[in-house]
């Protein structure tokens, strides 16, 4: 193998590493917008949930009664 051989091997393994790296951090970002939709989407939930146990006539108490 001649030394251009293996210059030209290592710079297309340095391009093949930066594509590597490039689409791992596109994955990263993806996963992390869905992570925060989720969240959101949890956070909501929870607030319905809370609000659904407020007796419209008593502010912010639970009527078990009626």
């Amino acid at each position: 193998m001649s030394c251009v051989s293996c210059a030209t091997q290592s710079v297309m393994s340095a391009q093949e590493s930066q594509i590597h790296a490039k689409i791992a951090f596109a994955m990263a970002a993806k996963q992390l917008d869905a992570t925060r939709l989720q969240g959101d989407a949890a956070v909501e939930l929870i607030e319905v949930a809370a609000n659904m146990g407020r007796s419209p006539h008593s502010g912010h108490k639970l009527d078990l009664i009626g």
